[in-house]
């Protein structure tokens, strides 16, 4: 990814191919790529005659997850193919191993997103990286991230961290408070023992961590309007139409 976002940053041109090293995919779809890309903002390549075992079910579960977040047809989010525009190239902020989920992420910027087959033939340079069970586990934190990521930024306004946070924490303080009370009126009028109710106990315990929720809430807001006023990020982005 790290590599991936320098040949962003430094990119000039009006259209940015990504292609893999490993030469999986023949050069000559390159051409094709281009072409889709007078017509569209992203164009990602499937590797036909590739999937099976194992690693094709992971990778249907991901991409089904992935598409019902984005809203996107993508069957084929590892290929190493891959083209843009400079518009959505310069959006994209890439760290950890996010260029496996560029369709999604440029889902954020544009509409225009398309996908077609390309030839598969055996790796002629280099290794695999998905070797290791630690390698799937780190795709799978991913994939939480991005998801929820997708997920705020789609809907900014009903995830803010003051609204997330603030909400849960009320719904939860609320709870525990008015358990707590009602035990409390129980001892006070009716002469029941507290010091046997584990309810009363966890009823503290929520209230208490409704008390946080909100006010991790609330910081987490001052954090987002420091972060938006240091970065200066516009929260759209802007297509130009030329007659």
């Amino acid at each position: 990814s790290t590599a991936y976002q320098t040949g962003l940053d430094h990119a000039r041109g009006d259209r940015i191919i990504l292609y893999s090293g490993d030469l999986e995919i023949p050069a000559e779809e390159i051409l094709k790529v281009i072409e889709q890309l007078e017509t569209n903002d992203f164009v990602n390549t499937a590797r036909s005659a590739r999937w099976g075992g194992l690693h094709a079910l992971k990778s249907q579960l991901a991409n089904s997850i992935l598409n019902r977040i984005s809203g996107l047809k993508i069957d084929d989010r590892g290929s190493g193919l891959k083209g843009m525009s400079r518009k959505v190239a310069k959006s994209l902020h890439l760290y950890g191993e996010w260029h496996r989920f560029l369709p999604d992420l440029a889902s954020l910027y544009t509409s225009r997103i398309v996908e077609f087959e390309v030839p598969f033939e055996d790796r002629k340079a280099g290794e695999s990286s998905y070797k290791g069970s630690f390698k799937s586990v780190s795709v799978v934190l991913d994939l939480a991230t991005v998801g929820f990521t997708l997920l705020a930024q789609r809907k900014p306004y009903s995830l803010l961290p003051g609204r997330f946070f603030g909400f849960t924490g009320l719904v939860i303080g609320a709870f525990g408070t008015i358990v707590s009370l009602w035990l409390m009126l129980q001892k006070l009028f009716y002469g029941a023992t507290l010091a046997d109710r584990p309810l009363f106990l966890v009823s503290l315990l929520l209230a208490v961590l409704g008390l946080i929720m909100v006010m991790v809430g609330t910081l987490g807001e001052l954090v987002m309007q420091i972060t938006t006023r240091l970065e200066r990020q516009s929260s759209h982005k802007i297509r130009d139409y030329h007659r």
